[in-house]
């Protein structure tokens, strides 16, 4: 199957091993690997995802003209969003 994703954060080590999708990021533009321990959300144990301060998600979004606003009614950088939901509030 064909796919293209851009400025993602995404798990994928397994997908990497040569039986799987080595090429997995030629088609994954500006995307973040991560793994289970990186410092994302404030508490994604109890599946809070707003951002936490230490969070590469932080101004990595493309942005997007008609979305304005995250989850919480909270604008959105124009130039610099942030990857998922909400904006992180600085």
């Amino acid at each position: 199957f064909d796919y293209e994703l851009n400025n993602s954060i995404v798990v994928v080590d397994e997908l990497l091993e040569a039986d799987q999708f080595p090429n997995f990021f030629s088609s994954c533009l500006d995307c973040k690997n991560v793994t289970r321990q990186d410092t994302l959300f404030l508490d994604l144990d109890n599946f809070d995802h707003h951002l936490d301060t230490l969070s590469i998600a932080i101004d990595m979004a493309k942005p997007i003209s008609n979305i304005t606003l995250d989850l919480d009614g909270q604008m959105r950088e124009s130039d610099l969003p942030d990857i998922g939901c909400y904006e992180f509030q600085k």
